[in-house]
């Protein structure tokens, strides 16, 4: 029978109408058994003056990796963030760490968030499977016939790189975008450093963002507004020096540097910055916290360095970029510079999320504000990604980019090969960054 729950009990949103405890049931009856309990569903809306009846209406079909039942049911809370825009098939794959001899089994249940008076109501349905690790090689046999058809398949992999997994690899051909997130990689700039050759030499038909990349969306729009009027526009072109700091995981000892090198592959590839020997130096440590990193690029006869440096506090999203200052060297290459942008986020004294942005140049009065910031959850992130049906071509370039100053690789086809995905001017002499980096 279906029940009304709160908010509380259920994470996100406000109160909703939900089936209770998963149901217990064989693979090939789960469509029957979700028939009924849509039914269920309904009957309830109705009996307790929820509005308009709900409507079987899913708009994906939403698969997500869980290492665990503790790890799904936190996945579930995010998942329960999004139902509203995105009424989904969710079937959530779990391997049982209690007992590895479980044979493949699974569970059904209903949940829908309450609309406001008058506003739609919409469901997810969300189906459990999970067996012990003997039998978790046929969990993508199972999960197959579930897909609804003609409906788009996402997997949502929010743990780990799944490129080497049996079951990614059983599920691909059925998929058409995933969902990863490289903050939590195992080794992570290794992986970065064939991601982008993998998905196109074995999956060209796949589609795949980031949450890393999703992170870093309010730090392309602020870099970008510097550069929309056209006082401050030429120094884009004069660009010497770039220093992104990042910060160190709270709760363990991997550096995770892939958001600083995602960015580092957004200027390269949307300015036309080639990498330059020595590409990618790691430079000494002081002993208290892990060493910088140096990128070495060039734009024609220009040099660029780019710093990548560990801030002094730690996040909770291991690698969160801190701050991006960018300089245009003087004269005197020694010397100060001639201007400089800097952006960095913290908390005020009121604990809200802020962005403090200031612009220097020579000879004139520095410009300074701060923002206040909404904070991104992996709920805003999927929901995101979940807008997306195809290629995202400047994440898949800055991500190739990221992969040829890992490798250290000075001869590639370079950007100037690539398709771009963002707007440039057709008045421009050389590529810039976009004035709608989003897009």
């Amino acid at each position: 029978m279906a029940s009304i729950s709160s908010s509380n009990e259920r994470g996100q949103g406000g109160p909703s109408i939900d089936t209770g405890a998963p149901i217990p049931v064989a693979i090939d009856s789960v469509d029957s058994q979700l028939a009924g309990l849509w039914r269920n569903v309904a009957e309830m809306a109705q009996s307790k003056g929820a509005g308009t009846g709900v409507t079987m209406a899913q708009v994906v079909n939403l698969i997500v990796r869980a290492e665990s039942y503790e790890a799904a049911n936190d996945y579930t809370k995010v998942i329960d963030g999004i139902t509203g825009q995105h009424p989904a098939r969710v079937i959530m794959m779990t391997t049982d760490a209690d007992d590895e001899n479980i044979p493949v089994q699974a569970w059904v249940s209903i949940h829908c968030q309450l609309p406001p008076s008058g506003g739609r109501q919409v469901c997810a349905e969300q189906v459990w499977v999970a067996s012990g690790s003997h039998a978790m090689r046929q969990v993508p046999a199972a999960v197959i016939p579930l897909l609804l058809p003609e409906l788009p398949v996402f997997l949502w992999w929010p743990k780990g790189a799944p490129f080497d997994e049996y079951v990614f690899r059983q599920l691909v051909d059925s998929l058409n975008r995933l969902i990863i997130d490289s903050a939590t990689f195992e080794n992570p700039e290794g992986m970065m450093s064939k991601m982008s050759h993998r998905l196109k030499r074995d999956w060209p038909h796949l589609a795949c963002t980031d949450m890393n990349w999703g992170r870093l969306t309010r730090w392309r729009e602020l870099i970008a507004q510097f550069f929309d009027g056209a006082a401050l526009r030429p120094y884009l072109d004069r660009m010497g020096r770039v220093t992104i700091e990042y910060a160190l995981p709270a709760s363990n000892t991997v550096v995770n540097r892939t958001q600083a090198l995602l960015l580092t592959g957004w200027f390269a590839s949307r300015l036309a910055w080639e990498p330059r020997d020595p590409v990618y130096e790691v430079l000494r440590a002081d002993g208290s916290k892990p060493a910088a990193v140096r990128v070495t690029l060039q734009s024609g006869t220009r040099p660029i360095d780019v710093i990548l440096t560990p801030a002094d506090g730690t996040s909770d999203i291991s690698g969160d970029i801190c701050s991006v200052k960018l300089e245009v060297p003087g004269a005197d290459p020694n010397g100060p510079a001639e201007a400089t942008f800097s952006v960095s986020v913290g908390k005020e004294d009121n604990l809200e999320d802020c962005a403090w942005i200031s612009a220097g140049v020579a000879g004139m009065s520095t410009s300074e504000r701060h923002i206040q910031i909404e904070p991104t959850n992996r709920w805003q992130l999927l929901d995101a990604d979940l807008e997306v049906f195809s290629h995202d071509l400047v994440y898949e370039e800055a991500l190739e980019m990221a992969g040829t100053i890992i490798r250290g690789i000075t001869k590639h086809e370079g950007p100037s090969a690539m398709i771009s995905g963002e707007p440039v001017s057709a008045a421009a002499r050389r590529p810039r960054l976009p004035e709608h980096p989003g897009q």
